[in-house]
Parts: structure tokens; C-alpha cells; sequence
């Protein structure tokens, strides 16, 4: 099984960020008091993800990831709080409606707070200023043909020590290299073909879902 990924909330987004979750191979667990949010193959926990008791029935202490995805950012405050009282390991990202809702959730444990309007309004922005970047976005939000997933490369990947042009992404898998992310979090757009893949580096990758998934697989496996 994949990643370990536990969604809670009652967010009108969840179910597709389930269904994108379970494209990419991982182990997703909807906690939710609203089963009309669950996409097909993703588990279903009936709860309320806000209150302690139901997170602690629900196994989260499990996760290696929590995405919390809310109507209300104060019920995201008790998911994010009671979560890291749960497991103080996983990576919690949180989906937020007002901006100064981000500082609240980090000082309860937020490893990643997202601001909805943000994105959006950017994106709005860079669709008006450019009609090709709007139709490019087209492909990636509404059909979903194109997707950017991310590989983290682990002591033992089969990758590491390896350049880019020695594993020949693009004509092995289909898919493109369009960043790099080192271990001290600095992020490197379009990294050339010489440059070498190091343990605790994240590779950025866009491509079909598919393609990304037998990327991921096929490293997790060789």
C-alpha cells in the first residue's frame, strides 16, 4: 500500500482531492461526519473529525499525512490541535478560508496551511494575463489529463547517486522534471541534465497520472 493519508473535514473539495489522492497510489482514510464526501476507493471512518475522541477511534495516529479540509476554519483549529495531540509525527496540512486563520493553525501544529482564495485569485489572475496559461490550466484543474506529483528520494532509492540524464525520466516514463527540491528546502526550477540526485532531495514531476504513478511505483519497487 501507498502512503498513509488520512482526510478530515467537511470540505466540498474533499472529494476531489480523495479521488486525486487514490490516483497517486496512496492509502487515503476519509474521516467525515458525511459519507456523500467519499470517492471511490477511499476507506470511510463516520465521525467528527473536530472532536478528540472520534480522531482517537479513527486510528490518525497511523497517518503519515493529515489533509484537513473545512467549511469553517475553527473547526479546522480543533482537527489540527486534537491531530498533533494524536501523532506528533504526521505532516498536517490544513485548508484555510481567511488568511489570518494561517498563523492560529501553525501555532497548533500546522505543517502546511493553504489558503484557498489565494490560489484561486492568483491563478484567476495569471489565466487573464495569459490565455495560453489559462488553457494550460484548463488541462491540469478540469480534465485533469496533466498532473505534478512530487518523489522524495530516500537513502536507498535507486535513483540517488544517479543524474537526471542517467535516468532518463522523459523517455522512460513520460513524465517531466520540472524542479528540484534539496534538503534544506530550496527549490531549483528546471534542473539540468547533469545535475545529480542526492538522498533527502524531492523531485518535482509533471505528467499523466498514470504515467506518475508507474514512476513512483516503479522506484518504490526497483
Amino acid at each position: 500500500m501507498g502512503e498513509k493519508v488520512y482526510v478530515c473535514g467537511d470540505g466540498a473539495i474533499i472529494p476531489l482531492s480523495c479521488r486525486y489522492l487514490v490516483e497517486m497510489g496512496k492509502d487515503v482514510t476519509l474521516i467525515s461526519d458525511d459519507e456523500s464526501l467519499r470517492a471511490e476507493g477511499s476507506g470511510f471512518i463516520h465521525g467528527d473529525p473536530t472532536v478528540l475522541e472520534d480522531l482517537s477511534r479513527s486510528g490518525i495516529e497511523k497517518a503519515q499525512v493529515v489533509l484537513v479540509i473545512t467549511r469553517e476554519d475553527w473547526d479546522a483549529a480543533f482537527i489540527v490541535m486534537n491531530t498533533r495531540k494524536l501523532n506528533p509525527e504526521a505532516v498536517i496540512v490544513a485548508n484555510v478560508n481567511r488568511e489570518r486563520s494561517a498563523e492560529k493553525l501553525y501555532s497548533l501544529g500546522a505543517s502546511r496551511v493553504v489558503f484557498s482564495l489565494s490560489v484561486s485569485g492568483h491563478l484567476i489572475a495569471s489565466s487573464a494575463a495569459s490565455p495560453i496559461l489559462a488553457e494550460f490550466m484548463d488541462r491540469i484543474i478540469l480534465t485533469q489529463d496533466i498532473e505534478i506529483g512530487h518523489l522524495e528520494i530516500g537513502k536507498d532509492s535507486k535513483l540517488s547517486g544517479r543524474t537526471l540524464s542517467d535516468v532518463n525520466v522523459r523517455e522512460r516514463t513520460g513524465c517531466w522534471v520540472i524542479g528540484l527540491i534539496d534538503d534544506e528546502k530550496q527549490f531549483l526550477p528546471n534542473p539540468g541534465p547533469n545535475e545529480v540526485i542526492e538522498p533527502g532531495q524531492t523531485l518535482i514531476c509533471l505528467g499523466k497520472s498514470e504515467d506518475l504513478r508507474n514512476l513512483f511505483e516503479n522506484v518504490r519497487t526497483g
